[in-house]
């Protein structure tokens, strides 16, 4: 899901609680399908955050939804594998009961 706000219909990712685009602070959660096109992507190699460390090398990717909206992702899988144009699904990784990731993996 994401949020979309009710003022000027921006849609927002990760939410916020005030809409960047018209200051709104009112705010609807809609379904979107949980795939994409690989739009974009950076390989990083050495741990903007150390808490990245044990994961290097690895990607982040610019993923445009089906439903036309984009968002970014750590990308799951092999980074010489990555292609602009791919196609990707989300996978949820849940932290705990308030934190669940958004990752992505390339389709099958």
């Amino acid at each position: 899901m994401i949020s979309r706000c009710t003022n000027c219909q921006n849609a927002l990712w990760p939410p916020e609680e005030v809409c960047p685009v018209c200051l709104h602070t009112e705010f609807s959660w809609e379904d979107v399908q949980p795939s994409g096109t690989l739009w974009s992507y950076a390989v990083y190699y050495q741990a903007l955050d150390p808490a990245f460390a044990d994961d290097l090398p690895y990607a982040v990717g610019l993923v445009e939804l089906m439903d036309g909206f984009k968002m970014y992702g750590i990308m799951l899988g092999d980074v010489d594998a990555l292609k602009v144009g791919m196609r990707v699904t989300a996978v949820f990784d849940r932290v705990d009961d308030q934190v669940t990731f958004v990752r992505w993996q390339a389709e099958d």
